[in-house]
């Protein structure tokens, strides 16, 4: 099993336990099979609300790259920008699972056993020639393109055909991207996988622990 793939069996775990609170907390659930029914209201707009976590923890991802380019990092600069790392990964996988794309559609060189760093080793050099600050645009245009492929919003009566095929690629495209930015900055590719799982068993800990 590649890390990958043991990575989105984690996070779906997580979707599942943090319903309860979602519920206790007033707040809109979608409550129905996974992945979403993407041709309904209730599908996309779930669909949003997890874009839109993700681009909030690349902009605090973003932050700490700032004040990095200002020579103003604080003590533990570094473990913060791995741990914001880990979260945008969190919220990239509860995306993708959610629209229903496998670890086998973003995996790239070899996938039995493989792990995370296979996927850097592989991706084109157009990815690696790019800035930190490219990279940090790009991830947030192919988000945002992703989310224009949701064509049933709130406040329009018509209902627009979704495409399913342009969502999932402008999905599976801002993944890579995050995984280049990653390495960009100077995070070693062979901590995503450890950082993740950390942080996910911190997550669940914290379900447990009511915080």
């Amino acid at each position: 099993m590649s890390q990958l793939q043991k990575m989105m069996e984690r996070q779906s775990q997580l979707i599942e336990a943090y319903k309860p609170i979602v519920k206790s907390n007033g707040q809109e659930l979608y409550d129905g099979p996974l992945p979403v029914d993407i041709k309904s209201r209730a599908g996309q707009d779930y669909l949003r609300r997890t874009i839109y976590n993700v681009m909030e923890e690349v902009g605090e991802l973003q932050e700490l790259y700032y004040e990095r380019l200002a020579g103003q990092e604080g003590e533990g600069h570094t473990s913060k920008m791995y741990e914001e790392s880990a979260d945008i990964m969190h919220f990239l996988l509860e995306l993708m699972i959610l629209s229903g794309i496998s670890h086998h559609q973003v995996q790239l060189g070899p996938v039995k056993n493989s792990k995370i760093v296979y996927i850097v080793e592989a991706l084109s050099t157009s990815y690696q020639e790019l800035s930190e600050s490219d990279l940090f645009v790009a991830l947030y245009f192919w988000l945002t393109q992703a989310g224009h492929e949701l064509k049933l919003r709130p406040w329009k009566q018509e209902s627009k055909p979704t495409d399913q095929n342009n969502y999932k690629i402008n999905i599976e495209i801002a993944f890579h991207h995050f995984i280049s930015l990653h390495v960009k900055l100077g995070l070693l590719p062979e901590s995503m996988y450890e950082d993740y799982m950390l942080k996910s068993e911190k997550n669940l800990e914290r379900i447990t622990n009511g915080y």
